[in-house]
């Protein structure tokens, strides 16, 4: 029987697992299995929250993004003046955790995977799953909102 709030935590725990398995890797040559010993979990389980190994790896490209983001909006939150919104922007992207070695390892590995997989760059891919947005449909996203809540409120 599984036992129930694990799977929010299991899931970080895999995210996790997959972006020091890749900085330790230098690549996106990893495994379900490698990811999931890392993080002490079986590989069953682990396709069971991801169903394979490309969600996987959206699912910790799209954390990667949104802990950058969340920074940055947190950064731009009341700084109006169009010179304290830069130095927010430029603050959060040379915050010491974005130089961790398996946070830019990952960051290059999936930058030439997106490459690779979509050299068209549009919105989606199709897949038997469905449509997988692209990461530059994610980027703009990430842009959008941010530019979002950046804007000063009347």
């Amino acid at each position: 029987m599984p036992r129930i709030g694990m799977e929010p935590i299991r899931r970080k725990a895999l995210i996790e697992a997959a972006i020091e398995t890749i900085g330790a890797q230098g690549n996106l040559h990893v495994t379900m299995s490698q990811i999931a010993r890392s993080a002490g979990v079986s590989p069953a389980l682990a396709h069971h929250y991801f169903g394979g190994k490309e969600q996987l790896f959206l699912a910790t490209m799209r954390h990667l993004m949104d802990e950058f983001g969340g920074g940055v909006r947190d950064a731009l939150r009341g700084s109006g003046a169009p010179r304290a919104r830069i130095s927010g922007i430029i603050g959060q992207s040379f915050r010491p955790e974005q130089f961790e070695p398996a946070t830019v390892a990952a960051w290059l590995a999936f930058y030439v995977w997106r490459r690779a997989t979509n050299r068209r760059g549009g919105c989606c891919r199709f897949t038997p799953g469905g449509c997988i947005p692209t990461l530059s449909t994610r980027w703009r996203g990430l842009h959008q909102r941010m530019m979002r809540s950046a804007s000063p409120r009347a």
